[in-house]
C-alpha cells in the first residue's frame, strides 16, 4: 500500500472517528445530550490526531517519476 492510500484511509478514519464521538449524542450512544461529556472530547481529539496524520501522509507523498 502507498503512503497515499494509507494516508488517505487514516484521515478517512479520523474524520469517522471524529463524527461518531462529536455526534454521539444525537446518535444516541452518548449519556448525557445536554453536556459535551469527557469520553466525547477524548474521542474527538483522537480522531482529529487520526486526521491530522492522514493529512500529514498524504501530503508528504512525492509522486514517482516516469
Amino acid at each position: 500500500m502507498s503512503l497515499k492510500k494509507a494516508g488517505l484511509l487514516l484521515c478517512g478514519g479520523g474524520v469517522l472517528v471524529l463524527l461518531f464521538f462529536v455526534l454521539a449524542d444525537r446518535l444516541g450512544v452518548g449519556r448525557n445530550p445536554a453536556i459535551f461529556g469527557h469520553h466525547q472530547l477524548i474521542g474527538a481529539s483522537v480522531g482529529m490526531v487520526l486526521m491530522v496524520l492522514g493529512f500529514a501522509l498524504v501530503l508528504s507523498h512525492e509522486p514517482r517519476a516516469g
